[in-house]
C-alpha cells in the first residue's frame, strides 16, 4: 500500500503536469520531464529539469507544491484522514503505518494520531510562512512576498528543496533570519512527528509534575541531529570561509555555515553555488545527504537512528559486549540484526 500509493500519486502528478491547463508560462514539458518532475516532487527530492520560478505559472507552482505536500506527509496519512472525515474508525495499526514507525508509535494515543500529524504539519508550515512573509515584505512587497513565503515554508518543512527563486536561496546569503527560519522548518520536518509529540508530552507532563518517559528513538534522533549540525557547521566554515563565503560579514558566514550543515540532509536548498565550492565541502555535503533525516519524518537518507545504532554497535563490540546498549537500555536484537547484516 505504501509503495503503491506513491506510485499512484506520481502517475497522477505526471498526467496533471501534462493535461491541466495554465500550468506553464510557455510550451509544456515532455512526458518524460513531467514524470521526472512529478517523481522529484512526490519523493521530495528537489531535483529539477526546468526552472520552477520561470517555467511554471503560479498555478503550476501550486500543483507542484500540492505534490510536495502529499508526498511529504505520505498518501497513507491522507487516506487515514479521509476515513476519519467520513466517520470511519481507523485502527491503531493503520494509524501507526501512516507514520511508518509502528513500534515506536504504540505508546502514543492512536485515536487522533493522523489528525495530529496534519495539525502538526500545518502549524509549523503556517508559522514558517508568516515569519518568511514578514522578513520578505521589505524586498518583495506586500503581495509579492505572500506566495514565495507559503511555497518555501511547505517546501522546507517537507524537505523538498523546490524554490520559486531561480538561484534557490543564494540571494538570501546576507539575510540570516531567512536562512534560520528555513533551517528550523527543515529540522522540524526532518526530526519526525513522533519526536515532536514526545517532546510535547514530556513538556506537558513536566508542567503537571507527572512522569513521561521519552523513547530511546527520540533521544537518539535529537542527539544525532545536534551532533551532525554542531560538527558540520565549523567544518563548512573552515572549508568555505575564504571561498564561497568570502566577502560576507562574520555573522553571515557563521549562519550560512550552519545552514549548509542542515540543508544537505535531504532538504536540497542551497545558499551557495556548490559548483564553486571546495571538494572538501562537497564531500561533507554528500556524507550528510547519505545520513538524511529521522524515522517518521519527511526526510530521506538511511536515517539518524541507523547512524546512531551503527555507532553504538561499534562501541559495544570494542568493549567486548555482545548486546548493544544506550542510556541504560538494551537495543533489541531484531533492531540491530538488519543493520549488522548490511
Amino acid at each position: 500500500m505504501f509503495v503503491g500509493s506513491f506510485a499512484l500519486l506520481i502517475l497522477l502528478g505526471t498526467v496533471g503536469l501534462q493535461l491541466l491547463p495554465g500550468i506553464y508560462t510557455g510550451e509544456p514539458m515532455s512526458w518524460l520531464d513531467a514524470l521526472f518532475t512529478s517523481t522529484s516532487a512526490v519523493c521530495v527530492t528537489g531535483l529539477i529539469v526546468e526552472d520552477t520560478a520561470q517555467f511554471f505559472t503560479p498555478w503550476g507552482q501550486g500543483f507542484v507544491l500540492l505534490l510536495i505536500q502529499l508526498g511529504g506527509l505520505g498518501m497513507l496519512t491522507f487516506a487515514s484522514l479521509i476515513l476519519v472525515a467520513l466517520g470511519r474508525r481507523v485502527s491503531l495499526r493503520a494509524e501507526a503505518s501512516a507514520i511508518v514507525t509502528a513500534e515506536s508509535a504504540l505508546h502514543l494515543e492512536g485515536r487522533n494520531m493522523t489528525l495530529d500529524i496534519v495539525r502538526f504539519t500545518f502549524l509549523f508550515e503556517t508559522i514558517g510562512a508568516i515569519m518568511l512573509y514578514v522578513l520578505w515584505v521589505p524586498n518583495l512587497g506586500w503581495k509579492g512576498a505572500a506566495w514565495p513565503a507559503i511555497f518555501h515554508a511547505v517546501s522546507a518543512f517537507c524537505n523538498a528543496g523546490f524554490s520559486t527563486f531561480t538561484d534557490s536561496l543564494i540571494g538570501f546569503q546576507q539575510s540570516p533570519a531567512s536562512l534560520i527560519v528555513i533551517a528550523c522548518l527543515i529540522l522540524a520536518g526532518g526530526m519526525g512527528f513522533l519526536t515532536h509529540t514526545e517532546m510535547w508530552y514530556a513538556f506537558v507532563s513536566w508542567k503537571r509534575k507527572r512522569a513521561f518517559r521519552v523513547s530511546l528513538q527520540s533521544r537518539l534522533v535529537i542527539f544525532v541531529t545536534l551532533l551532525l549540525t554542531l560538527a558540520a557547521t565549523p567544518l563548512f566554515a573552515m572549508f568555505e570561509w575564504n571561498n564561497c563565503l568570502a566577502g560576507l560579514p562574520i555573522g553571515d558566514k557563521l549562519v550560512n555555515s550552519l545552514f549548509m550543515s542542515i540543508t544537505p540532509r535531504t532538504a536540497g536548498f542551497n545558499a551557495i553555488d556548490y559548483g564553486q565550492a571546495t571538494d572538501s565541502a562537497n564531500l561533507l555535503t554528500m556524507m550528510l545527504m547519505t545520513v538524511g533525516g529521522s524515522p517518521g519524518s519527511t526526510a530521506g537518507g538511511f536515517k539518524t537512528t541507523t547512524l546512531a545504532i551503527l555507532g553504538l554497535m561499534a562501541w559495544s563490540r570494542l568493549r567486548g559486549s555482545e548486546s548493544t546498549n544506550c542510556i541504560g537500555r538494551s537495543i533489541p536484537e531484531e533492531t540491530t540484526s538488519p543493520v549488522r547484516d548490511c
